[in-house]
């Protein structure tokens, strides 16, 4: 049998053991917990954490959509801008376009217009250099005895003269001759005369 102390002691180490096992339950529970609440802790921080994030990423992109619209409108204001721009310009062009074929259309009018008056000019010239060839060939024709017979005459005018001219120079020559006669008989006289 045991003794009062052994018994005690027995109920005291089966004491134990039970408290030894309830003890290792609740450590194992408290760790349990403690890496739940760890864990919890650690997801809650990281859940908080990750919500900081999602509001700073929020609020940037929260800004970059602002900074986006102003960009996005002043876009568009410049795409406004631009194609008003555009319109003014084709507008202008067409205005251009349109004066430079009307005075295109107009010059050609103009360049046809001196054509025919200068073929109508062409004609008149050649009808009228027609004519004056015609009235030569009459001319000459209707003339044509007569020039003939005054080139007759003119060549026997020309023969005449030209007959007189040498008659002339021999009757200078003639009389020259007689006049050196008449000089010398007279210086003959003269000699004759201081011989004498």
């Amino acid at each position: 049998m045991r003794t009062p102390k052994q018994s005690e002691e027995w109920a005291f180490s089966a004491n134990n053991s039970d408290n030894n096992k309830t003890l290792g339950e609740e450590l194992e529970n408290f760790i349990g917990k403690s890496n739940l609440e760890t864990s919890s802790i650690s997801d809650l921080s990281t859940c908080c954490s990750s919500n900081n994030i999602n509001k700073s990423l929020k609020q940037r992109i929260e800004k970059l959509e602002i900074k986006m619209e102003k960009k996005n409108l002043s876009l568009e204001k410049s795409n406004f801008d631009l194609e008003k721009r555009i319109q003014e310009l084709k507008f202008k062009h067409e205005d251009e376009i349109r004066n430079l074929k009307q005075n295109f259309h107009k010059l050609n009018e103009e360049i046809n217009k001196l054509k025919a008056e200068n073929c109508q000019k062409d004609e008149k010239f050649n009808s009228l250099e027609e004519e004056i060839d015609k009235k030569i060939q009459k001319l000459n024709s209707d003339h044509k005895n007569e020039i003939e017979e005054i080139k007759q005459n003119l060549k026997q005018k020309d023969e005449k003269i030209n007959s007189l001219m040498e008659e002339i120079k021999k009757e200078k020559e003639k009389n020259a001759c007689t006049e050196y006669k008449n000089e010398i008989e007279i210086l003959n006289q003269k000699m004759n005369e201081v011989w004498t």
